[in-house]
């Protein structure tokens, strides 16, 4: 819902049930006041008629919490000290730093409940405001479906549900206010120095009061062993494209302050593209040549962001993010620093704060090796957001009781790293391909993009056993047979011992997990492991092809695999989307495999009909239109520095083969 959206939206009142007995128990505790201290007390009292059966005893239970801050507006804000508890025989759950947002008949009641804030209760009733309080009478108070959804794991109710609970009523005071003396400068009164927005010049907001940020520091570097030195790269992330279109079109602007720039500045929406950060300083490490998984890399990207959206009071400033990729703990860590209207006519500048922003995925995420290994790139790093990135953007409205997109855990928009060194980085698959020959590569392919994401099947089958034969290209094996050698491992397996020369020769890549959807002719995502070293080493060059994934999903068939090519003491490496597969004249048989084990084979043929896979192969393309296996994008980047046909999206390439073992269907 976009940052400017205030509206209320009411659920309808469905019954709470419960499976259990649930106990609310209001557990005081000291707070901090805010900008606005407030005296008096929020009450929320549960009904003896309603579902809830108290642990308290007979009859209508309250909890009563302090006013601890109230903010007038034509809406009202209080924030209050204390918890809730909830507590369903052992198990609790509690609900802190509540706050209640009114305006007209209608309040929202967020709170936090472990690490995220949402919107516990809704009530309706009329709020009465005045100059110095506000105060609310018995609304009808009700449970919000999202609330109910978040307390029923926590407390063990599979059967509650959001609805009709209680009544909310709240009273809170401002104390009198005094006029200042003489001698006792206010707020940017005579005698105080003005508060300046460093961000002025690029966006033009007064500054009413300083705060200081709370979030917690970021995570210490993971220690990296042997890395090679960042010389050059650049970081591009655009935070949130959403978020960016809405900025400008509502009278913004999106203002790069050096070395960062806004990419595709197109028309007719200039400047909404996302950001380059060059990078500064970093290092990255190979730790398992078998596993691009277990690499890390720490890279300090330069500049910063102006998110400026002066007709609706705020701004952003992103700067200086790192990127972390360490498995698991992979991070961006940015600096924010916000200026954003408080609502009665001043605005709040918090001063820069470096926090974790956003969480990284790197998993299925390989990075891609260039130019002998002194380039690498991870495309489209997945981005969720962290607790202290939700609080220091600070862009959830507490008086939307809608859904917000700037919470812990929402995802924003993905980053991309390259990083660049001079330091020697050593050939990791010497073992797939190791080549005498000094030559070096002419050109360097391009970075290709990312493989596409894996389907997610409606009602999959797993597989456990399973398998994935495929030719390459001729043309390939012949000359490989000839000037070469042929270099299997990790249970890969070649169809001929004696020569892989000749049409119908194929390799095997074993595999032991997948998922199966049965249809005409059906869906599938199959996984095989091992690798094939094709190595000319009369000539220097090789591939190494592994660990293959192949998709069967109508239109967007393709075969993914793990690419490290050499030439001479030149490569690349990364997994791509090697083939791009037709399924029309895909061929689906299904074989009984040891009837008495209740197990079947199925098999998909994807048939050749290219010139490559004619006895002697060849390099003419011109029959390639009739191949159901051609070379992708991606697969010109992986295997380009062979040379020939594989710069040429659509390549023919060999036939493939995909089996499957699953339980014979029950008749």
């Amino acid at each position: 819902m976009s940052f400017e959206d205030l509206k209320f939206e009411w659920p309808g009142r469905a019954p709470i049930a419960l499976a259990a007995a649930i106990a609310l128990i209001a557990s005081l505790a000291t707070g901090t006041a805010q900008a606005a201290p407030a005296s008096g007390e929020v009450k929320l009292t549960v009904k003896s008629s309603s579902a809830l059966d108290l642990a308290k005893g007979k009859g209508p239970q309250a909890a009563t919490l302090p006013v601890a801050d109230l903010e007038l507006l034509a809406a009202a804000t209080v924030r209050t000290d204390g918890t809730l508890k909830f507590a369903s025989g052992k198990r609790r759950a509690v609900l802190r730093d509540l706050i209640l947002q009114s305006a007209g008949e209608q309040t929202a009641v967020s709170a936090k409940l472990g690490k995220t804030r949402l919107v516990v209760f809704r009530a309706r009733g009329a709020v009465q405001i005045g100059k110095s309080s506000a105060s609310l009478a018995k609304a009808s108070l009700s449970l919000t479906g999202k609330a109910a959804k978040a307390l029923r794991g926590r407390l063990g109710l599979e059967q509650l549900s959001g609805g009709e609970l209680g009544t909310l009523s709240y009273d809170a005071q401002l104390p009198p206010v005094e006029a200042p003396k003489a001698d006792q400068p206010g707020k940017q009164g005579p005698g105080e120095e003005k508060i300046v927005d460093p961000y002025s010049a690029q966006c033009d907001l007064p500054v009413t009061e300083k705060a200081t940020g709370t979030a917690p520091d970021p995570a210490v570097a993971p220690s990296l062993t042997s890395p090679a030195a960042v010389s050059g790269g650049k970081v591009d992330w655009g935070f949130k494209s959403s978020f960016r279109s809405y900025v400008f079109f509502s009278g913004g602007a999106l203002v790069p302050i050096a070395p960062a720039e806004v990419l595709n500045p197109a028309l007719p929406a200039p400047q909404t593209g996302s950001f380059r950060f060059p990078a500064g300083s970093g290092s990255y490490v190979v730790n398992d040549p078998g596993n691009s998984g277990d690499d890390q890399a720490v890279v300090d990207g330069a500049g910063e962001v102006v998110l400026c959206n002066a007709p609706h009071g705020f701004r952003i400033v992103l700067s200086n993010p790192t990127v972390t990729i360490d498995g698991e703990d992979s991070r961006l860590t940015v600096d924010v620093d916000t200026n954003v209207a408080d609502g009665k006519g001043g605005s709040v500048w918090t001063p820069t704060q470096r926090v974790d922003l956003a969480t990284l995925d790197p998993d299925g995420i390989a990075p891609f090796y260039n130019e002998n290994a002194k380039t690498v790139t991870w495309s489209g790093l997945p981005a969720n957001l962290t607790a202290a990135g939700e609080e220091v953007l600070a862009l959830c409205n507490p008086m939307n009781p809608g859904p917000c997109d700037y919470e812990e855990g929402d995802a924003i928009d993905p980053v991309t790293v390259e990083l660049k060194t001079d330091a020697v980085v050593a050939w990791p698959f010497d073992a797939g391909c190791a080549l005498g020959s000094t030559a070096t590569a002419m050109s360097w392919p391009a970075t290709p993009a990312a493989p596409a994401a894996l389907p997610a099947l409606t009602a999959p089958e797993s597989i456990s056993s399973g398998a994935i034969s495929w030719g390459v290209r001729n043309s390939l094996r012949k000359t490989v047979n000839e000037n070469g050698v042929f270099n299997l491992a990790g249970g890969a397996t070649r169809s001929d011992p004696t020569s892989m020369e000749g049409a119908g020769k194929f390799f095997t890549w074993p595999s032991s997990s997948g998922a199966y959807e049965a249809g005409a002719p059906g869906r599938l995502v199959l996984h095989g492991g091992g690798s094939v070293g094709l190595c000319n080493t009369a000539h220097g060059f090789g591939t190494v092809l592994s660990n293959p994934t192949v998709v069967i999903d109508a239109a967007k068939s393709r075969l993914v695999m793990d690419v490290a090519t050499r030439f001479g003491s030149s490569w690349t490496s990364g997994r791509v989307d090697v083939a791009d597969v037709a399924t029309g004249s895909v061929v689906k048989t299904t074989a009984p495999d040891t009837p008495e084990d209740g197990e079947e084979t199925i098999t998909w043929t994807f048939p050749d009909l290219g010139i490559d896979n004619s006895v002697g192969g060849g390099d003419d393309d011109s029959d390639s239109v009739n191949s159901s296996v051609k070379l992708a994008a991606g697969g010109t980047s992986g295997l380009n520095l062979l040379g020939g046909s594989y710069k040429t999206v659509g390549t023919a390439l060999n036939k493939l083969s995909v089996s499957i073992v699953h339980p014979e269907p029950t008749p």
